[in-house]
Formats: structure tokens, C-alpha cells, sequence
């Protein structure tokens, strides 16, 4: 179902890209502000930030001959409550590996802090790798017409989960697949309406595509991750998110009793890793309460996304990984919110290509300590996964990694807070014009020379949520 939906403005300050999407639950109007940054992958050193990937608005397919399934899903979804991890891309054969050979892929994300402890580890098995690569794609898994989780799954696969009884992959599930599609369809026909309509309770894992096994607590941003067999030159890549910061605040609503400058609450939901791109692209969603339309058609938002290291720090004093092997001393926290007015305007810095930085003969950028956590010599060729001491297995099965830890619990709720002394009864502003098309999320967006309109506030024929969610 289309239709036409009024809707405020998000401006961003860099290298970022962001966008607004209305919606109600149980009759109260809210809005979702969605910020993208992108990094380029960087072996052993923190990753360097280049133009962030465009908004998605709907599924992108794979291209032709490189598999079925979605390569990106929507980004315009009200909230998914804990943090997706996604990779696309080919698992590789390494490197003088005889042709057709079997190869073991895997993805991890370990902690920032304590780079001993994974906060994700999962591997598939891919069979008969050649030198052109394996697209790690669902229709290559185990599935087929009468499996809900993989229904373009084949019954003799060549990506082989741990569990040879489950499909095996990493990327993201569709929403029209059975198995998300029961969810999202038990959430009522609301979803269909130009303004989404929630109910009271909502089960905010219905809007995750991730697999189950690859949904996170949280993430900080600086995280190592580490792709082994899923890059075409390097057999075991380690790059650092660069601790990157998300900070949005609220515009254009003192007539509705909301001061300009009020911060959002966003944080991370999302790590899309895109290995034949070469990038990470961290996603945040923060969720402002609304009284009326004409507070939304008022709406303006400011964001942006700092790196909390610079690139003279990640030139000179690279982040190293630590010198003993602990554990972190407290719960990981989202990134604080704060006003933009309260740090430094952005610094104009020059943006390295989207591709992998190579380290070459200077080793001076490479930490010490290479992923997974034991001492090496730089110069040596690490073509295997590296094992924990015993103390540090005992202190690991003593700290059980997420996600696999058994969670009862659902999601939390969005975090909102009712605006005080809001009123109805201001006239609303005429609606702006409409955007101009949006780039395609094949292709990064060219970085603003100034800051710039991501997303124009009112759409004709906007497409409604389940029209995004399930590609029509």
C-alpha cells in the first residue's frame, strides 16, 4: 500500500548519510532518525573513514550469477531492539590451495577493550573454493521451497553451517521469507499504512535481519573484527572499528515546547560488513516522540559521526591490542549522546579509497599483537587462527560470549521520553519539495562540500514499511 505521508528533515555534517522515518505505536507518533558511516577495511590498524553507504530504502538483490537473497535489506525500520551483524561478499581459497579445495570461513567481532574476548565467532564451511571466489549466498545453502528460514536453499549445499541441520551463511534474511514474514505479519495490517502503525507490544526482533546467532547486546564502535578465508589476498584479515561516535539533536520545535539543540538518544543497531566493497558501515537509530503531524512536518535534525581517532592518531600512535590478556570491568555501553555544541567543529580531512589499506614494509602501524591474542613476529605469515593460552580458555568459559548465551527476555522498548508542555495547536510550516532521487546503494554517495539534506520531508507515493520490507 502507497500513499503520502508528511515528514521532517535530517541534515548531516560529513562523511555520513541519514534519514527519518515515521511511525505510531499504540496511537503515539514518533519518528526514527537512521545514521550510516562507512570504513574501509585496514589490516591490523584501525579502519579509515570513506563516503558512507546510501540509505537503503528497500531489499537489494544480489547481481546477476552472484546468488539469491538479499545483499542489503531496508534501513527504514522503526527500531530492532539489539545489533545486527551482517557480511556479503565470496569466502577464498588461501593462498597455494590446490583447486576446488574445501575452506573454512569465518567472521568475528571481539571486544575493543579486551581483545580476548569475542563477542561473535562463526564459521561456515564452503566447498569446492576456486580462485574466483564463493559467494557466501543463501541459495548455495541448505534449504529449499518447504524450509521457512532458507526457502531458495538447495538440498545439497556447498556453505555448510556448524549445525549441518540449519542453512549456513551470514548475511541478511528477507522479510518475505516464512520465517520473518510470520513475525512481521503478527504485528497486524498497520504496517501497510503510509505512517506505520505499531501495537503496544511489539517483538522488535521482527525488524532484524540478521540470523539469530549473529545478534549482539551492543557495540561501543571500536571493535576489532576479523574475516579469515573471506578476503582474495588476505588469508586472515584484522581491522579495528575506529570508535566512532553518532550525535544528533532536535530542530525546529521550541513552538511545541521542545528546545532547539535537545539531544537524541541513538545508538548502534547495525554492523554491515561488505567484503567485496572492502567496508564496515555502522548503522544508529535514535527514536524522537512526536505530539502532532505538524510537529513532525517541523521536524529538523542535525547529525553527525565523529571518529574518536583522528587520522593523525591512527598515522602515529596506532590503537595496539593489549599487552596481557583481561577481561572488561563492566557492562559495554552504546556511545554517549551528547550536543553537537558542546565539541569542536569537524576537521576537513582527506578520505582514502573504499578499499583495504595495505601495511607493506611499515610495520610501525601494526599493533604488536595480532588477533586472536598471541604474540607473533610481525614479519611472519599468519595463514591459521591463533589459540588461547589455557588460563585464558578457563577465564573465556568462565565469561560465556555473546550471543550465545540463552536469552528469555525480549528486546527492550525504544528509549523515549515524553516531550513536556507539547501542544497541537501550532500551524505547521508548508511542506518542503521533494527529494531529488537517491543514489544507488550500489555506488557511494559523493562527500557533501557542505552540510546537505539527506532526506526531504515529504514523499509522493511513499512506499509503506511492508512494501520496503518485502521489496515490492
Amino acid at each position: 500500500m502507497n500513499g503520502t505521508r508528511p515528514a521532517g528533515t535530517v541534515t548531516t555534517a560529513g562523511p555520513a548519510v541519514a534519514a527519518l522515518m515515521p511511525w505510531r505505536q499504540a496511537g503515539e507518533l514518533r519518528a526514527t532518525v537512521v545514521l550510516k558511516a562507512s570504513f574501509a577495511f585496514a589490516c591490523d590498524t584501525v579502519a579509515a573513514r570513506v563516503d558512507a553507504r546510501p540509505i537503503v530504502d528497500h531489499d537489494v538483490p544480489y547481481a546477476i550469477g552472484r546468488g539469491h537473497g538479499p545483499r542489503f535489506t531496508t534501513d527504514l525500520v522503526p527500531w530492532i531492539g539489539r545489533v545486527d551483524v551482517l557480511f556479503t561478499g565470496c569466502a577464498y581459497p588461501r593462498e597455494g590451495a590446490p583447486h576446488g579445495v574445501d575452506t573454512r570461513a569465518r567472521i568475528g567481532v571481539f571486544d575493543g577493550r579486551a581483545a580476548s574476548l569475542p563477542l561473535l565467532d562463526k564459521s561456515v564451511l564452503v566447498r569446492n573454493v576456486d580462485a574466483l571466489g564463493v559467494p557466501i549466498a543463501y541459495d548455495l545453502a541448505l534449504g529449499g521451497p518447504s524450509c521457512p528460514e532458507n526457502p531458495v536453499g538447495t538440498s545439497s549445499p556447498r556453505i555448510v553451517a556448524t549445525d549441518p541441520a540449519r542453512p549456513g551463511g551470514f548475511g541478511p534474511v528477507s522479510a518475505a521469507w516464512p520465517a520473518r514474514r510470520a513475525r512481521l505479519e503478527a504485528l497486524g495490517e498497520g504496517l501497510g499504512l503510509p505512517i506505520p502503525e505499531l501495537p503496544a507490544l511489539v517483538p522488535w526482533d521482527a525488524f532484524s535481519a540478521a540470523p539469530d546467532d549473529q545478534r549482539l547486546g551492543s557495540l561501543r564502535g571500536d571493535e576489532w573484527i576479523v574475516l579469515e578465508a573471506l578476503h582474495p589476498r588476505i588469508a586472515i584479515l584484522r581491522t579495528r572499528l575506529p570508535g566512532a561516535v553518532a550525535r544528533a539533536e532536535i530542530l525546529g520545535l521550541s513552538s511545541f515546547g521542545i528546545e532547539d539543540g535537545r539531544p537524541v538518544a541513538i545508538g548502534i543497531d547495525t554492523l554491515q560488513i561488505d567484503g567485496d566493497d572492502h567496508t564496515m558501515t555502522l548503522t544508529w537509530r535514535g527514536v524522537v516522540p512526536l505530539p502532532s503531524l505538524a510537529a513532525l512536518e517541523a521536524l529538523r535534525i542535525v547529525a553527525r559521526v565523529d571518529d574518536a581517532v583522528t587520522p593523525e592518531e591512527r598515522s602515529e600512535q596506532p590503537t595496539p591490542l593489549p599487552d596481557t590478556l583481561t577481561l572488561p570491568d563492566g557492562v559495554v555501553r552504546p556511545p554517549e549522546t551528547l550536543r553537537l555544541g558542546e565539541d569542536p567543529a569537524l576537521a576537513d580531512t582527506d578520505l582514502l579509497p573504499a578499499e583495504t589499506v595495505m601495511l607493506g614494509d611499515d610495520t610501525t602501524r601494526a599493533p604488536a599483537y595480532t588477533l586472536p591474542f598471541r604474540r607473533v613476529d610481525v614479519d611472519a605469515t599468519v595463514v591459521e587462527t591463533a589459540l588461547l593460552s589455557d588460563e585464558a580458555q578457563a577465564d573465556a568459559a568462565a565469561h560465556p560470549a555473546m550471543p550465545f548465551a540463552p536469552r528469555a527476555e525480549s528486546a527492550p522498548p525504544p528509549p523515549v521520553a515524553s516531550p513536556t508542555a507539547l501542544t497541537d495547536d501550532a500551524r505547521a510550516p508548508a511542506p518542503p519539495p521533494p527529494a531529488p532521487p537517491r543514489a544507488s546503494p550500489w555506488k557511494p554517495a559523493p562527500p557533501p562540500s557542505a552540510p546537505q539534506p539527506a532526506r526531504e520531508a515529504q514523499l509522493d507515493e511513499e512506499p509503506s514499511l511492508l512494501d520496503r520490507l518485502y521489496g515490492r
